[in-house]
């Protein structure tokens, strides 16, 4: 079976568990893959809508001017590699539906030997995040048990001769 270039990078980019979107210098989808297409309909998009020929940078900006500061930054940054300063742009978000938290890093590059013509993939990430947020739950409540008497609850010794340190310190 042969298979055209074309086809064959079709099919890669279709394969990714990533969302894809292409667009120009204007913002205008060119292509966007199944992922892309999928998430969409899970997240209330309707089956027959068409991405291409819309426009992602408006998407950006309306979603700025409603306040988002995201769409804000996002908006920028892709400009950013458009004109050329920025070679990448990156960007971490939440993106949580009505049962589930979610968090997505999104990357912007423009594409090798295609001039003005860039490609936004969405990488899910919220496994990474929630082992973060596991990671930040736990050195809290080991920074407290570190200054607190596990009988009591009051503060320790060492927390305690810290503290009158700090007091004398600012009394001077």
């Amino acid at each position: 079976m042969k298979v055209g270039l074309e086809q064959l990078a079709l099919a890669i980019l279709n394969s990714l568990e990533a969302q894809i979107a292409v667009f120009d210098a204007q913002g205008t989808i060119l292509y966007v893959n199944h992922s892309w297409i999928s998430f969409g309909r899970a997240n209330g998009v309707a089956d027959d809508c068409d991405w291409v020929g819309r426009n992602y940078l408006a998407t950006c900006l309306i979603s700025s001017k409603h306040g988002d500061q995201a769409g804000a930054e996002v908006y920028a940054g892709i400009q950013a590699v458009i004109a050329g300063e920025l070679s990448t742009f990156a960007y971490e978000y939440p993106c949580h539906s009505h049962n589930e938290q979610r968090w997505f890093m999104m990357r912007v590059v423009p594409l090798v030997d295609l001039p003005d013509v860039f490609v936004a993939s969405h990488h899910v990430i919220t496994e990474r995040k929630l082992a973060e947020e596991r990671v930040e739950r736990q050195n809290r409540e080991l920074a407290k048990i570190a200054v607190t008497d596990r009988l009591t609850q009051l503060i320790n010794r060492a927390r305690f001769e810290e503290i009158l340190d700090q007091e004398i310190e600012r009394s001077y």
